[in-house]
């Protein structure tokens, strides 16, 4: 399997519970395994940022544009992906 390949870095300044939020996001592409399960390192992971549990997991970019994603740049960069970048 290649190693992840950085495809951008953006960031983002928000709005959240009335309080502003900067965040500075890395992008990655990664392949999966030929049998199509996750990539070994992307298990379920439970964080905890600014006092608020977090689930972090892998999902198929299918499903992540079916969603609501942030920052937005990053569901540009999928769509653009998914539609050969058309």
């Amino acid at each position: 399997m290649a190693a992840p390949r950085l495809l951008a870095t953006c960031e983002n300044r928000f709005e959240h519970d009335g309080r502003p939020g900067h965040e500075i996001v890395f992008i990655f592409a990664v392949e999966r395994p030929q049998d199509g399960s996750p990539p070994r390192e992307a298990g379920r992971i439970d964080v905890v940022d600014g006092g608020v549990d977090v689930v972090i997991r892998w999902i198929p970019v299918e499903e992540a544009l079916a969603g609501v994603l942030f920052p937005p740049a990053l569901a540009k960069l999928l769509a653009e992906r998914d539609t050969g970048g058309e």
